[in-house]
């Protein structure tokens, strides 16, 4: 966090903490983000980005997309993004080659677009009359593989084993030092899941339409597993950490405020062979389960402890995993 004086640092969390008390419910945020505020979403046509997209709308807010997928926008394209950018309150930067094994095998590609595009933004921000607020989509691959069982929090060190991971831990350094010209935030998501877009071949996707196809699902690695949070969770959680970056009164005309990097995750682990099996239970298939070795290049195990969004945004993840995966799989079979 930047350097605030103490004062300052306790009006903070007397203003975050009243905006978690009195909710009828502790998932309910009562967000605060003023009407007509102007977002730019790179990567809008992704997972994340697609519901946030649903989302800010209903709060009053006009979106922007800025996505290669759509041609609205390629991040590596200074010009593109300083046009982009005009008249913009906030930026969730989005856009990565998102696939730690698509990353592996065009090293090159996943330079250009998440370190080059991640420079090329924070410059065209610095550059700008009012520089926008700005939050960065992180990854739990910064960490690498993390200890069994044991939860990671954001002061665990970052060990990043794949070009993936290498590139979003240079991203965070990017946006860490646009402090010095703009508010910011960094949100270190874990796998998210939820979306009728998601790639097809990623595990919950791949799980779910080889169950309803009666196929056979392998999972490698039976002691892999992770914390799964819904997308819509994930869109709330970026939400909830904008409405403290936009409205806070300390901060709006304070450059150089920003939020620490923050777990998005529910704190729950799920091994890939139960995730299988309650999938299979969900979509009401005998269990046809493979199990084989851990492949791949991404990390084989993730549990991030959620407290400090929850402290500092009063964010927490509230759509459990048997839910989450009755609703996506009940959207698949209307598709």
């Amino acid at each position: 966090m930047a350097h605030l004086r103490v004062s300052t640092v306790i009006d903070l969390l007397q203003y975050s903490n009243k905006k978690t008390e009195n909710k009828e419910k502790p998932d309910k945020i009562p967000f605060m983000i003023a009407q007509n505020t102007r977002f730019l979403i790179t990567g809008g046509r992704g997972l994340i980005g697609t519901e946030l997209h649903k989302q800010l709308p209903k709060l009053g807010c006009e979106v922007r997309i800025f996505d290669i997928a759509d041609r609205s926008g390629d991040v590596r394209d200074f010009k593109q993004l300083q046009d982009a950018l005009d008249g913009i309150d906030a930026v969730v930067h989005l856009a990565a080659i998102s696939r730690p094994c698509v990353a592996q095998d065009n090293p090159t590609l996943a330079i250009q677009t998440n370190v080059g595009g991640t420079r090329n933004l924070c410059e065209a921000v610095s550059l700008s009359p009012k520089p926008p607020v700005v939050l960065f989509g992180s990854s739990r691959e910064v960490y690498g593989n993390t200890p069994s069982g044991k939860q990671t929090t954001e002061s665990d060190p970052l060990r990043p084993g794949n070009v993936y991971a290498l590139t979003k831990m240079e991203g965070e350094r990017l946006v860490t030092k646009l402090r010095q010209r703009s508010n910011t935030a960094i949100l270190r998501f874990s796998n998210v899941y939820g979306g009728i877009n998601d790639h097809s071949d990623r595990v919950i996707p791949l799980f779910a339409k080889q169950a309803l196809a009666g196929e056979t699902l392998r999972v490698f690695g039976k002691d892999n597993g992770f914390d799964f949070v819904h997308v819509e969770d994930c869109a709330r959680a970026i939400i909830a950490t904008l409405d403290i970056m936009l409205e806070h009164p300390l901060i709006k005309t304070k450059p150089g405020f920003s939020i620490d990097p923050c777990h998005v995750t529910t704190g729950c682990f799920t091994r890939l062979i139960d995730l299988a099996k309650l999938i299979c239970q969900i979509t009401g298939v005998k269990e046809n389960i493979e199990t084989l070795p851990a492949q791949g290049v991404g990390a084989t195990q993730f549990v991030g402890n959620p407290a400090s969004i929850k402290r500092q945004t009063g964010w927490q993840a509230k759509i459990p995993i048997e839910e989450g995966l009755s609703r996506y799989i009940a959207q698949l079979k209307t598709n």
